[in-house]
């Protein structure tokens, strides 16, 4: 297919029903027959379809904290947010 990695947000509502965020990535290995027998693709289905997980929508209508990185800012929540997104991704 010429790619290594495939990312995408819809599944059949029966494979979603099965699959919990930690089984969300998975070795794809399509039929031998239309591929070919080595081929193996590492896919991951999006956390909340097109969206980001919750509070990491950063559209401008959205009401998320914008992130910031500068030290000096009074608003400065990077280490904040970071460390929120990573409790978040190990759940």
């Amino acid at each position: 297919m010429g790619f290594d990695a495939l990312f995408f947000a819809r599944l059949d509502y029966k494979d979603q029903e099965k699959r919990d965020l930690k089984e969300r990535e998975f070795v794809w290995m399509p039929s031998k027959d239309t591929l070919g027998p080595d081929v193996n693709i590492l896919s991951h289905v999006l956390y909340n379809s097109y969206y980001g997980p919750p509070g990491y929508s950063f559209d401008i209508l959205d009401n998320n904290p914008p992130w910031v990185n500068d030290k000096e800012s009074d608003t400065y929540n990077a280490p904040d947010l970071a460390n929120t997104l990573d409790n978040l991704l190990e759940n």
